[in-house]
């Protein structure tokens, strides 16, 4: 008879553990997350019809059936004609690229990558075969009108219901538009953007006209529970009118909420003439809280050593991960800066460092 008892209590124990087990698991709160990463310059090494893209061909190519075209645009921009950009290199930097992905997030990557300057998306699908068992199945990047022949695209875990390029008819001071990818997360309507505006060497005028196509994507996206867009927006905070300050009153800046939060953020995300600044943002427009919510804390620029370097010296940090994305108080970032990639040493990764951002499905 003892031995029933024990045999029952036994039994009820494991019933009672497994139920608050499930009963765990079925109030647990699923995260997206998404990271943000201009990778500077991310070219294969085969032409490209119709685009300028000569800097970024190998050396027999630049001084055989190319070598007017090559001529013609390099001038005598720095190295821009004696830069062998091989396959090699183009693969070299792929594996770069994918390694700085990768560490985030305790090395599994973010759900979904926002990119910027990438030449076209067979780049994108050769990037993601550089990371064969990482969960990056899809792709998409739809050509814009940029000369030079870079645009806005993305990777993701997660397939895209739909997508499409917001440029202006006439393309006018935007060449390169903003990419909007669409994916369904749990019933969750998901707008991504990517973004990528007129740098600084055009009109101030060009990067509110950018907004203004960020603007009007945005009420096109009524029906989403939440947009995101992100990426590379080219805007000094001194800059007079300002895009940055225009999309403030459109969409929540990760940014400026994590610091109120008191979040302690990474300097800049790009840096210029000796300063940190912060090019690169991530804005949010909530339209059901009732299904997602954004976790503001969780936002920052993603800056693990290995993708910066002292100035003049490559940095001696070798290992790809680190707890959080978060700066460290041990360290003086003002002597370091994003590690760009050097095609006459394989080595480095971009100008610009990742923003990165997680979600709660409700």
């Amino acid at each position: 008879m003892n031995q029933n008892k024990k045999m029952i209590s036994s039994l009820l124990i494991i019933a009672c553990t497994f139920s608050i087990s499930v009963l765990a698991h079925a109030g647990s709160k699923e995260r997206f997350t998404m990271m943000s990463y201009n990778a500077e310059n991310l070219f294969n090494a085969v032409h490209d019809e119709g685009t300028d893209d000569y800097e970024y061909l190998p050396l027999e190519l630049k001084e055989g059936i190319y070598a007017n075209e090559t001529r013609a645009f390099c001038g005598n921009k720095g190295d821009c004609a004696n830069k062998d950009w091989t396959d090699a290199v183009y693969k070299k930097k792929l594996q770069n690229i994918a390694k700085s992905i990768l560490s985030y997030n305790n090395g599994k990557g973010a759900d979904v990558v926002m990119m910027q300057e990438v030449e076209n998306i067979q780049v994108l699908n050769d990037l993601i075969k550089t990371m064969p068992n990482s969960g990056y199945k899809y792709v998409q990047l739809i050509e814009g009108k940029d000369k030079r022949g870079i645009d806005p695209g993305a990777i993701s875990k997660i397939p895209f219901t739909s997508s499409k390029l917001h440029l202006p008819a006439d393309a006018k001071g935007v060449k390169r538009g903003t990419l909007e990818v669409n994916l369904l997360i749990k019933n969750v309507k998901v707008t991504l953007m990517s973004n990528h505006w007129p740098s600084q060497a055009n009109p101030v005028a060009d990067r509110m006209t950018a907004a203004k196509i960020v603007e009007k994507a945005v009420k096109d996206a009524a029906a989403s529970d939440i947009i995101v867009s992100a990426g590379d927006f080219n805007t000094t905070e001194t800059e007079k009118p300002n895009a940055v300050e225009y999309m403030k009153n459109l969409m929540v800046d990760a940014r400026s909420k994590a610091t109120e939060l008191g979040v302690k953020l990474f300097p800049g995300s790009y840096k210029h003439g000796g300063k940190w600044g912060s090019l690169d943002r991530i804005f949010v427009k909530v339209q059901n809280s009732k299904k997602i919510l954004p976790i503001y804390e969780t936002f920052n620029v993603y800056a693990p050593l290995f993708i910066l370097k002292s100035k003049g010296n490559v940095s001696t940090f070798k290992t790809g991960k680190t707890p959080n994305p978060g700066p460290s108080d041990s360290i003086d970032y003002n002597k370091y800066e994003p590690f760009r990639f050097d095609y006459s040493k394989n080595d480095g990764f971009s100008d610009h460092l990742p923003s990165v951002i997680s979600f709660e499905i409700q």
